[in-house]
């Protein structure tokens, strides 16, 4: 599977540590510990620490009362996480701990992790979305610029003072294809013999026009995975056109085999 795709990752908003929370020991019979995630803001996978669900976790984790020394990272070619001690053997109480599932089902594990020093997901994590295509040169860009003067040139902009540019942009995706996938499937891919299945678009749709404060959630989008993650820290919201509804229509009319979803972003740019 090439390394070179298209993935959109999803921010997550923790609102409680009440359900944010895991059980964990290290060794056999060594003391079980909770930790508790503080309210915060968190991608999977970010260049900034204090944004990152990675740093956040292992933070928690070498708080353990052990020396044990962690290490959690986050793969944009496969979508799942992996958390790994120093050589220490660890358990991660995801199901019988006393917390619940939720953030054992965001990270993409599905059942209690015991007697290794190196866990993977077992699933594509929550909030991560892999279009088989999707936006490509981000087509139909519109601009609103609030500085003295705009000049645009073959698609660049450029604001003359002190201001911030709205980009606009739409584009469309594939879902619930009914032919083979490579792994990890293409997220929105209907996979009705596969019990654990990435976050379809509904989703991401949900996820990202509805919210405690009235707007959705920003998202990443990263047209290579194998790119350095520093380059790619844009923050796209949906636009407030599209929180009428998830709207789907049939590639082709005569056949409930495979839908597109269309939707249109926004995001800020601080001009400099």
């Amino acid at each position: 599977m090439a390394s070179a795709r298209e993935v959109i990752l999803s921010r997550l908003r923790i609102l409680t540590a009440t359900m944010w929370r895991f059980d964990m020991k290290i060794a056999s019979g060594g003391a079980l510990e909770s930790k508790a995630f503080g309210i915060s803001t968190l991608y999977n996978d970010s260049a900034t620490a204090a944004e990152s669900l990675c740093v956040a976790l292992k933070t928690l984790m070498d708080s353990h009362a052990n020396a044990a020394i962690f290490t959690v990272t986050f793969s944009r070619v496969t979508g799942k996480f992996t958390i790994a001690s120093d050589g220490a053997t660890f358990d991660l109480l995801w199901v019988t701990g006393t917390y619940g599932t939720s953030l054992r089902d965001w990270l993409g594990f599905t059942a209690d992790k015991i007697g290794a020093n190196t866990y993977t997901s077992d699933a594509v994590a929550q909030g991560v979305l892999f279009p088989e295509s999707g936006r490509e040169d981000w087509p139909d860009v519109e601009y609103e610029g609030s500085g003295k003067a705009t000049v645009g040139d073959t698609g660049v902009m450029a604001t003359i003072g002190p201001g911030t540019e709205l980009e606009h942009s739409g584009w469309s995706h594939p879902f619930e294809y009914k032919v083979a996938q490579s792994s990890p499937l293409a997220s929105g891919v209907l996979d009705r013999a596969n019990a654990v299945v990435p976050w379809v678009h509904k989703d991401f749709w949900n996820h990202h026009c509805v919210s405690p404060i009235g707007r959705g959630e920003p998202f990443r989008y990263y047209l290579d995975t194998a790119a350095a993650i520093g380059g790619y820290e844009d923050e796209y919201v949906m636009h407030e056109s599209m929180y009428g509804g998830f709207k789907k229509k049939r590639i082709d009319d005569g056949f409930d085999v495979a839908w597109r979803v269309t939707y249109m972003v926004r995001k800020y740019v601080t001009a400099t």
